[in-house]
């Protein structure tokens, strides 16, 4: 069974730096000086070289041994812009000191990990948008005295969901159909209007909209519908290539900066309503990196 266990344990790789060959050579010439000259004092020393050999390859092996990683979560990522993903790191039984977890994008320095887990952010760059998968990270460490250079893959097998490119440059375009003054009503909270209900309070939303005499459980916040002066609706075809994409987000990012009111309709899949906000954009975002 423990065999069966080392085998299917991830096969360390090794590479010597620069400060473990000089460090070689040197304790080769030494060893070849000293057996020349019989001192006994040069023996000694030469033992001690060989026992910091050993013990740098020992302590190196010991010290990516019993990591575990497993996903957590994402920040929020573009396409070909740098973003974070979230993992947790844990070790068991001993230690571990001077770690890097790496992607293909970039790597992440832990300075110590013990017996509890840690969340650490790792760099990423969606190439394509939709949902990407990362199989496997790379671990490694120069511990503890710099010899050499042992890392390892590590299965993560995580899901990330790339958003479109918000940044393409677009003079001219044709996918959008602008509501004149009255023909788009949408529902508002604290505004005036027509009372339509109430709705539970949220944090960061003024006091001043609270409906008092409803919130002797919790608090309230009266809703009403208003008609939308600016809204703009992006209108996509059934099947639009990456390019269509990544222009109606950034159409759609560039409304919403300006503070209007946005809608998306892809034909035979979808609409979304006009509205405002970061949190809407990042609604209609995550329907257009997974069409």
């Amino acid at each position: 069974m423990r065999l069966k266990v080392l085998l299917n344990r991830p096969f360390d790789r090794v590479n010597i730096t620069s400060l473990g060959k000089f460090f070689s050579v040197f304790t080769l010439f030494f060893g070849i000086a000293t057996i020349n000259s019989g001192n006994n004092l040069l023996y000694m020393i030469l033992a001690y070289l060989l026992v910091l050999l050993f013990a740098s390859g020992i302590l190196s092996t010991m010290n990516i041994l019993f990591l575990k990683v497993a996903p957590e979560t994402q920040d929020i990522i573009y396409k070909r812009k740098e973003g974070y993903i979230l993992i947790k790191v844990s070790k068991s039984r001993i230690p571990g000191f001077s770690l890097y977890f790496c992607t293909k994008d970039g790597c992440t320095f832990v300075p110590e990990i013990k017996n509890n887990e840690i969340t650490i952010k790792l760099p990423y760059v969606g190439k394509k948008r939709g949902i990407q998968k990362i199989d496997n990270i790379t671990v490694y460490s120069l511990y503890p005295f710099g010899f050499a250079k042992r890392g390892r893959e590590m299965r993560l097998n995580m899901d990330v969901l790339v958003l479109p490119d918000i940044n393409r440059k677009v003079d001219k375009n044709g996918y959008y159909q602008k509501f004149a003054l009255g023909d788009n009503s949408v529902e508002k909270r604290g505004v005036d209007g027509e009372f339509l209900g109430l709705a539970r309070y949220r944090s960061g939303e003024s006091l001043y909209h609270i409906h008092w005499k409803k919130s002797y459980k919790e608090l309230q916040v009266k809703k009403f519908s208003t008609m939308e002066k600016d809204s703009v609706v992006f209108h996509l075809k059934e099947h639009p290539d990456d390019d269509e994409i990544d222009i109606v987000a950034s159409l759609i990012h560039r409304e919403i900066e300006k503070g209007k009111s946005v809608g998306l309709l892809v034909d035979n899949r979808f609409y979304v309503a006009p509205s405002t906000g970061s949190v809407h954009e990042l609604g209609i975002l995550r329907k257009l990196a997974l069409l």
